[in-house]
């Protein structure tokens, strides 16, 4: 449940906002509702598999209980339309907004199995910003981004500490399927947005 003091994240707090900060925004889990998408595509329903999801389990296959080659190959049969038609969380307008206001944010998500997979992410994107939108980076090698000045949000706990071994600062959106805290809907978002905040306060003499 959402605070009522805290309506929407980008009225959350006073942003830490930092010249030169980069912030690398994940799609799939963290601004997209892929998990029910996926899940309702192969016909399970939504809400009894993740009310019976292990704590940290990220293999959604496992979950699903498919190979990954029927997993994802029903979703190559239905790609790019499955990707360009995700619906974004309900947070999402006001947590990118949030985000904006701390540095400049370029989504960062892993490609799919197939072309189509990239062809629909980017559909999504610049069907929301415009067909000119160029600020996204598809690849599954995130840690490659990391460098002082650089913040990844990313609901894979892999991805996170890849990033930060290579010399990043990665955020854990909270999710079932990763060892976060357990938190939902806005109340994951303020968490996060806390969590950059002292990370882009730490990193201010860096940037300076």
């Amino acid at each position: 449940m959402a605070r009522a003091t805290r309506p929407n994240p980008d009225v959350s707090a006073i942003p830490v906002s930092i010249k030169g900060a980069v912030i690398l925004l994940d799609m799939d889990g963290v601004v997209t509702q892929f998990v029910a998408a996926a899940i309702r595509l192969h016909g399970l329903d939504v809400g009894a598999v993740l009310a019976g999801w292990p704590k940290g389990e990220y293999r959604i296959e496992e979950i699903c209980h498919r190979t990954p080659r029927e997993f994802w190959g029903l979703i190559e049969e239905y790609s790019p339309a499955f990707w360009r038609d995700l619906d974004p969380y309900p947070y999402f307008e006001p947590f990118y907004r949030a985000l904006c206001g701390r540095g400049e944010v370029v989504f960062c998500t892993s490609p799919g199995w197939d072309a189509d997979a990239s062809k629909g992410k980017v559909e999504w994107l610049q069907d929301r910003f415009g067909k000119n939108f160029r600020n996204y980076i598809i690849t599954n090698q995130k840690h490659l981004m990391a460098g002082p000045g650089r913040f990844l949000i990313d609901d894979f706990g892999k991805q996170c500490d890849e990033f930060n071994a290579a010399g990043g600062r990665a955020v854990l959106f909270p999710r079932v399927w990763n060892d976060g805290p357990v938190l939902e809907g806005d109340e994951a978002v303020f968490y996060v947005l806390d969590v950059l905040d002292r990370e882009l306060y730490a990193a201010r003499e860096l940037l300076a």
